[in-house]
């Protein structure tokens, strides 16, 4: 049950990247943010910035980014709202066709493991060539706009702003 001595951690969501650090040893900041669909990309965001070189050398990141309906409250809250079948007649969202209509939820999961690129040896930055690349995260930011059309609706003013 809930209520047993074990309940207040493990259901607790801002323990659950404390449990992934603590069992695979990892050190450094242990960040659950509550965040729905935008959870692996702010992951990254997150772990793009922790390489600050103004800040403590860190060396390498593990972001990791979930989003799992664990309850069928959401799904019966919705339904009941319209949302997730948006008043169609047909009774089925139709992704991808002309007759789309709804809304779609998944589980997800996203990881990514960061390395510094570059560290600094005698004031100066060099680059070590030997370490395998897939990819490069030339930069990372993240925006909320406040107040504009809707609650999730994008701002125009507040990317471009983001961007300059």
């Amino acid at each position: 049950p809930a209520a047993d001595m074990y309940g207040c951690t493990g259901n607790a969501s801002a323990i659950q990247s404390n449990r992934l650090s603590f069992n695979l040893g990892l050190m450094g900041p242990s960040i659950t943010l509550t965040c729905e669909g935008v959870a692996s990309i702010l992951a990254v965001e997150r772990g793009y910035c922790s390489f600050d070189r103004e800040k403590v050398a860190n060396v390498r990141c593990c972001s990791v980014g979930l989003y799992a309906i664990m309850s069928p409250l959401t799904w019966v809250t919705m339904s009941h709202k319209g949302i997730m079948w948006n008043g169609s007649y047909h009774g089925r969202c139709k992704s991808f066709d002309d007759m789309a209509s709804g809304y779609i939820r998944g589980d997800c999961v996203g990881t990514i493991i960061m390395n510094r690129l570059t560290e600094r040896v005698d004031n100066a930055f060099v680059r070590d060539e030997g370490m395998d690349e897939i990819g490069i995260v030339s930069g990372a930011h993240m925006v909320y706009h406040g107040q504009g059309a809707g609650f999730a609706a994008p701002s125009g003013a507040a990317e471009q702003a983001l961007l300059a």
